[in-house]
């Protein structure tokens, strides 16, 4: 996150194996993580992801197939919170000669912008502040 004083997300990915609890991302320039993609046959991977920030929140449902590998390059899907929202970064495919060949190119992928808190939200959250106090 670009530019910010308190530039810090909180997030919380859960899939059903696996709850990865809220985190707290360190203030840096941008913020990525990844998860893995499963390496052999048509597996399926779900994590729901929330996210909090000052600019508002983001929930997203990543899907990593293992027949997806190459869009992110090899076996690691990657992603990045910035000032706009959620990105992949990977691969996309498309077809230059008009469907005959397929080929990937690099791509950074806005997949899930932020939505600004609504005053219903805001008002509850500095309710709570205030009883914390």
């Amino acid at each position: 996150m670009y530019n910010f004083k308190k530039p810090s997300v909180f997030y919380h990915c859960r899939s059903s194996k696996k709850d990865l609890g809220w985190h707290k991302s360190q203030p840096s320039s941008e913020f990525r993580w990844s998860f893995e993609v499963p390496q052999f046959g048509n597996g399926v991977m779900v994590h729901n992801c929330e996210f909090r920030s000052r600019l508002g929140t983001a929930n997203i449902e990543i899907e990593t197939l293992s027949t997806t590998a190459i869009l992110c390059d090899g076996q690691t899907c990657k992603y990045a919170i910035r000032r706009n929202g959620i990105y992949f970064i990977g691969y996309e495919l498309y077809y230059p000669f008009g469907g005959i060949v397929e080929l990937s190119r690099p791509v950074e992928k806005l997949i899930e912008p932020w939505t600004p808190w609504s005053p219903h939200q805001l008002r509850d959250l500095n309710r709570s502040k205030q009883n914390h106090s």
